[in-house]
């Protein structure tokens, strides 16, 4: 990470969007608790973009939100008034980079969904019971990502050296799935493709971005067994501190 620079604040305690839209630097609109956005967050620290964070409840989104986005979702991103939506999207454009390949690795997101789901439970739920077709399904969708085609042998996805924006987009999904799936089916997802799945992990965990994006996993998994689902976040209302207490050393003084 090259020493980003940025501040939170919550959205309910903003009467507009007017002030925030007029500034000279990045708008980061937010939940911190959304995998999505997680993935722009991730892409802002690691390349040093100074930024004010707006925690946006999506339990109970304030009305001038639509006015930055009218489908009223996160993540989306402000700069010197101009406003972009859709994850990827974003971190292309902060980055400069691109993805591997989009496929697979929209492939390996809706295999994490499918078994933290399991068998008795809806898309982005969190179930009892899982079928090994879903473990079987979820590691050959991750393996899938540590292709060596290139003779490549870092411990980052495709055998990169050094994190790139491939790892960005999975790693908010495989890190739920690995406290959702360990809790409630004994499955660690570590231990997945010979334990490259959980080299990797512990790489990510090593960047200054990852660990200040990370909730707490014990919270984390609190909130797992309390909501049993995935986006518990859309329907109840958590503050950006609330399983991010590292957190308040952001909040903006204002």
């Amino acid at each position: 990470m090259q020493g980003s620079r940025f501040v939170v604040i919550e959205g309910s305690q903003l009467k507009d969007s007017a002030s925030l839209l007029s500034e000279d630097r990045y708008i980061f609109f937010s939940h911190t608790l959304c995998p999505y956005a997680e993935r722009v967050w991730l892409t802002l620290l690691e390349k040093g973009c100074a930024f004010t964070m707006v925690h946006i409840d999506l339990s109970n989104k304030p009305d001038w939100y639509y006015g930055v986005n009218p489908r009223g979702l996160v993540p989306a991103v402000s700069y010197k008034g101009n406003v972009m939506t859709e994850s990827m999207d974003l971190c292309r454009w902060l980055s400069g980079e691109d993805t591997h390949d989009d496929a697979l690795l929209s492939s390996a997101v809706s295999s994490c969904l499918d078994a933290m789901s399991g068998s008795n439970a809806r898309f982005w739920g969190i179930g009892t019971k899982i079928r090994p077709s879903q473990i079987e399904g979820l590691e050959s969708s991750l393996g899938a990502l540590f292709s060596d085609q290139a003779g490549r042998d870092g411990p980052f996805l495709f055998g990169e050296h050094q994190v790139t924006l491939s790892d960005f987009a999975v790693y908010p999904f495989v890190q739920r799935a690995r406290v959702a799936m360990k809790d409630s089916y004994g499955v660690d997802v570590g231990l997945l493709c010979d334990g490259l799945v959980g080299a990797w992990m512990e790489a990510m965990t090593q960047l200054s971005s990852v660990r200040i994006a990370s909730a707490d996993e014990s919270l984390l998994k609190e909130a797992f067994q309390k909501h049993k689902s995935l986006d518990f976040f859309d329907y109840t209302s958590y503050g950006p501190y609330d399983l991010h207490p590292h957190l308040v050393q952001y909040a903006s003084p204002e």
